[in-house]
């Protein structure tokens, strides 16, 4: 694309960013009227957050994953320095 119409189609909207922004508007509208109500999945969401969080098996697990992350990027940096 020109410069000329990237320019001119940055001044149109896509149709989900107006969906979106009325939703947005839509929502606000209705948690000043309804007032925040938290549905099942969200509350059912957030004790499972918990659970996970305050499991030290499953923070152990993390910790190792990023260390094998950690390992094979720089395994990777090092392949790409001496082939690259």
């Amino acid at each position: 694309m020109t410069e000329s119409l990237l320019k001119r189609s940055r001044r149109y909207r896509e149709v989900s960013d107006l969906r979106t922004q009325f939703q947005c508007e839509y929502r606000l509208y209705l948690k000043q009227k309804i007032g925040a109500t938290a549905t099942r999945a969200a509350l059912m969401g957030s004790r499972l957050h918990e659970q996970i969080n305050l499991n030290p098996e499953v923070n152990r697990q993390r910790g190792k994953t990023f260390r094998i992350a950690v390992l094979l990027l720089t395994i990777l940096a090092a392949v790409f320095w001496v082939f690259g």
